[in-house]
């Protein structure tokens, strides 16, 4: 058995894996068959790139079920490796995967942000512990990098958020009055509460020798206890 080394993919095979040269029977060409095939398709393929990208979408439809079953596959058996080479690409391409990535979501935005919403309504409780453990352990870097972004970005910002005030102008309206109300509320239990120490600061000193300032707090709360209860009593 004659024996050839391939120039192509360096491999020793038996010379009958090697395609004989024309009108000659002794000499044969220096890449094997298969070679020789990988290096046609694809002088064929940049020829005919509008032809094969209509042949792999034709095949993808027709094959869909089993291409996603087998990619599923491919994925689970190679997370790790396929993790490293994400991270490893992600690094030596940074502004290139930036750039697509951006242009990808503008392209399928309504499509992406249906998506998210599903998700995040499914999965409403996990995302919520999720993203308080990080902020949580990540507060300082999220400081710093938000502080970073709002002045990188600040006519930009001033834009989103003036378009998002004009197109919101009804909603915006009916949560500001509902935020002033409920502190308008507020005040007014938190004058009544201080109405009601002083009071109580008052009867307390009118019946003891005790000025106001040595007067705790403590009995003060007591007192209005006590007097809650004599309400409750009287009813």
């Amino acid at each position: 058995m004659k024996i050839k080394k391939c120039v192509c993919c360096g491999e020793s095979k038996d010379i009958a894996r090697f395609k004989p040269a024309k009108k000659s029977e002794i000499l044969y060409y220096a890449s094997c068959n298969t070679c020789r095939i990988k290096a046609s398709n694809k002088i064929w393929k940049a020829k005919n790139k509008t032809k094969v990208l209509a042949l792999n979408k034709r095949y993808r439809e027709k094959n869909k079920k089993a291409i996603d079953e087998r990619h599923k596959k491919y994925v689970e058996d190679n997370k790790s490796d396929l993790k490293k080479y994400k991270h490893q690409h992600y690094i030596k391409n940074k502004e290139k995967v930036r750039i697509r990535s951006a242009e990808y979501y503008w392209l399928n935005k309504e499509r992406i942000n249906k998506r998210n919403r599903d998700y995040g309504k499914a999965h409403f409780r996990q995302l919520k512990e999720a993203s308080r453990i990080y902020n949580e352990k990540n507060k300082d870097e999220i400081r710093i990098k938000t502080r970073a972004y709002r002045l990188k970005n600040k006519e930009f910002l001033k834009k989103l958020g003036k378009e998002y005030r004009l197109k919101n102008k009804d909603e915006l309206r009916i949560k500001k009055r509902a935020y002033y109300n409920n502190i308008g509320s507020h005040r007014m239990k938190k004058e009544a509460l201080n109405l009601e120490s002083r009071y109580l600061l008052k009867l307390i000193t009118s019946n003891s020798l005790l000025n106001a300032s040595d007067i705790p707090q403590e009995l003060i709360e007591l007192k209005r206890i006590q007097m809650e209860i004599s309400r409750e009593l009287a009813k």
